[in-house]
């Protein structure tokens, strides 16, 4: 009868040592995969205007003034809210921060879609420039 060696108390240890780092090592890509994925569903929304800035313009009935205008206040308010956003990310958790710049950028989204008046887009700028300067 062949014996099996024995394992001792520090080897297995060790053993549960090396699962758990190779598990938290999977846990962190996955978390990087997703930040990635967030960042990359939110900054298409905001940059729609390379693309589509002709289609822009007729949906909304506004002109190329107008439309640079708003990109601008864009611009302005992500400077602005760059700032603080490392103070923020100190004190609140970056799960919160995350889900509240997605749950805020997507219902900005949604009232964009309605092709609303250029005050509200004004206000839906702005709110894009805070819900995505403030965390990403």
């Amino acid at each position: 009868m062949a014996s099996q060696p024995l394992q001792t108390d520090a080897s297995a240890r060790r053993s549960a040592s090396a699962t758990d780092q190779s598990a938290n090592k999977a846990q962190r890509y996955m978390q990087l995969l997703l930040l990635v994925i967030a960042a990359g569903a939110i900054y298409p929304i905001l940059y729609l205007r390379q693309v589509y800035q002709p289609t822009m313009l007729e949906v909304f009935h506004i002109s190329e003034s107008q439309l640079g205008y708003l990109y601008s206040m864009l611009g302005t308010i992500f400077l602005l809210s760059y700032l603080p956003s490392g103070w923020l990310a100190d004190r609140i958790a970056p799960r919160l921060l995350i889900s509240f710049s997605l749950v805020a950028t997507g219902l900005l989204g949604l009232v964009y879609s309605t092709a609303p008046s250029f005050n509200l887009l004004l206000l839906i700028f702005g709110g894009w420039g805070l819900s995505t300067g403030l965390t990403f």
